[in-house]
């Protein structure tokens, strides 16, 4: 699979769904890298009046999933308290296996193998937690258009850019860094 930026550049991996078990029992993320949403989330269940997308109607119908959310590279399902992911969890993954052409999940990298660590910018500090809200921001929205960007704090005393984790940090660094040389 490739993913092109909107500065042209290209990544080639694997399409992988990636899973992360966090501490939260009720809860599973998935990390893909494809864009989910330009907002900074997008939230589907029984307590959104928005209809989720239709490879995920049946998912989110499951009356033992609470709700599903969407960040930009990321999908996270809630479940319902009673309810058991070894009975939720496959159909979860076979949906999302679907969808993005993935031909396994795996677990995700560790989280701060996502962080990016860069250069200084001056003004006050600003942070950015998804493509819409970086608008109005020059810095922002050049780190925004490159594939793999996440998340963007802009500070004076060092910025730091999130990438999703199905995105390959060397890629996705080298290409923050044209943006924001060191």
């Amino acid at each position: 699979m490739t993913a092109k930026a909107g500065n042209g550049t290209r990544y080639r991996f694997s399409p992988v769904v990636a899973r992360e078990v966090p501490a939260n029992p009720n809860v599973r993320v998935y990390h893909v890298a494809e864009e989910l949403t330009r907002e900074i989330v997008l939230v589907f269940g029984a307590r959104s009046a928005r209809r989720p997308p239709e490879w995920l109607a049946p998912v989110v119908a499951d009356p033992r999933v609470r709700e599903v959310d969407f960040t930009r590279y990321r999908v996270r399902v809630m479940k319902a308290d009673a309810a058991a992911w070894d009975a939720i969890e496959p159909a979860v993954e076979r949906a999302l296996l679907a969808r993005f052409g993935a031909e396994r999940v795996e677990p995700a990298p560790d989280a701060a193998e996502s962080v990016l660590n860069v250069a200084k910018v001056d003004g006050p500090r600003r942070v950015f937690e998804g493509v819409a809200s970086a608008e109005g921001d020059e810095i922002a929205r050049r780190l925004f258009a490159i594939a793999g960007v996440a998340e963007v704090v802009l500070s004076p005393e060092g910025s730091v850019v999130v990438k999703g984790r199905a995105f390959p940090r060397e890629d996705v660094l080298r290409a923050v860094k044209r943006v924001l040389p060191d």
